[in-house]
């Protein structure tokens, strides 16, 4: 859990320096959500819910000021970002979940930093919250949800690289399980 606060609070600086104007190149589905969610209890995260489809819960909630939520819902787009770079063979679309994150954040940031950094903090160490969080995360099944919104995010999605996309020896119990215990730190 230590290594993923870092990783959210640097995107409220990148987050602030994307307000800058750039020319923006999408492929068709790049981002893209098939099933978004609004602000719900990390229990209702079915593992077909992909790191496109939490993010505009992750907004709903720190709008409705339900931080605990927001930050679940963040760590946990996370954890199965990770987990999609496991299987995505584009190392160029592993950059999809700091996108992603930098899509909230722009809509909010000092109000992200001021209300969310506190809470994300409470998750690092081996504190309570994140005991919790991590048997929350451990009672979970193995994400089921589709890659499409990160391999269409990546540069081969535009040079016609891999067909899938995908690795074809990946296998998704042993990739969550890494995530679970070097990416989270869940012990």
């Amino acid at each position: 859990m230590k290594n993923i606060i870092p990783v959210v609070l640097c995107a409220l600086v990148f987050g602030k320096a994307a307000l800058a104007q750039v020319t923006n190149l999408e492929a068709p589905g790049n981002l893209k959500a098939t099933s978004p969610v609004g602000c719900i209890p990390l229990a209702q995260a079915g593992p077909d819910l992909s790191p496109a489809d939490l993010q505009p819960g992750v907004w709903d909630c720190f709008q409705k000021k339900n931080y605990v939520a927001a930050a679940e819902l963040t760590l946990l787009m996370y954890a199965r970002g990770v987990f999609d770079t496991h299987r995505v063979l584009d190392k160029t679309a592993h950059q999809a979940i700091p996108v992603l994150m930098m899509g909230v954040v722009q809509q909010d940031p000092e109000g992200w930093e001021e209300h969310m950094a506190p809470v994300l903090t409470a998750y690092t160490g081996q504190g309570a919250t994140g005991a919790k969080f991590c048997a929350s995360l451990q009672s979970m099944p193995v994400p089921t949800h589709s890659a499409s919104y990160m391999v269409q995010h990546g540069i081969e999605a535009f040079t016609g690289g891999n067909e899938s996309g995908l690795a074809k020896d990946f296998d998704p119990a042993q990739a969550w399980s890494e995530v679970l215990h070097n990416y989270m730190k869940c012990d």
